[in-house]
């Protein structure tokens, strides 16, 4: 796996086990559940690219 894929991999079990539950929903949605597991790759970069145009335009975190 090259390095970039695995420190993205790193990035989100790392924030996947420190994050609680409210943030990852509010974070994810629906796409992350105890049966469907982390995100993939693609996923988290797409979620922190909505997280920093948002906050970017709106001043707004998700999970406040």
């Amino acid at each position: 796996m090259p390095r970039v894929e695995r420190a993205i991999r790193h990035a989100i079990e790392t924030a996947y086990m420190k994050m609680p539950d409210e943030v990852m929903y509010s974070v994810f949605g629906n796409s992350v559940s105890a049966n469907k597991g982390k995100p993939t790759n693609g996923h988290f970069i797409v979620a922190v690219a909505e997280i920093i145009s948002n906050y970017e335009e709106h001043l707004i975190l998700p999970w406040e």
